[in-house]
């Protein structure tokens, strides 16, 4: 059987990802969460068995400037990312440059999907 794969963005404590892998059939090809209580919870997550076991990278930032966004593309089918949302206040406003949904949004793939924040799906930002 041929799995569909992908790139867990913003993967916090891997609750997307076991719906992923586990309803969806995905196998996952790599994590990148920032938080280190997340990446543990992940690591226990692939060590129970629970989450495919892949690389766990830390900032986005670095994600991409360090060339390994780059590298992913073709390697997957998918990305998806629930980017952070505290980056937006409660009027929608927001720095661009730092925000999650922007470090999202220069990964060049074929293929996205991105969780909206409230103020986003309202037209309230930008």
């Amino acid at each position: 059987m041929t799995h569909l794969t992908y790139l867990s963005l913003f993967t916090g404590a891997g609750g997307g990802d076991l719906a992923m892998q586990h309803l969806l059939g995905f196998k996952c090809k790599g994590y990148v969460e920032y938080e280190n209580y997340c990446q543990e919870v992940i690591k226990q997550r692939i060590t129970d068995g629970l989450l495919d076991s892949a690389p766990i990278f830390g900032d986005i930032r670095a994600f991409i400037s360090e060339g390994y966004a780059a590298s992913y593309q073709g390697l997957v089918d998918v990305i998806t990312g629930g980017f952070p949302c505290p980056d937006v206040d409660c009027d929608g406003v927001v720095e661009y440059e730092t925000t999650g949904y922007w470090q999202c949004s220069k990964c060049s793939f074929r293929t996205k999907h991105i969780e909206n924040s409230n103020h986003r799906r309202k037209g309230r930002m930008g």
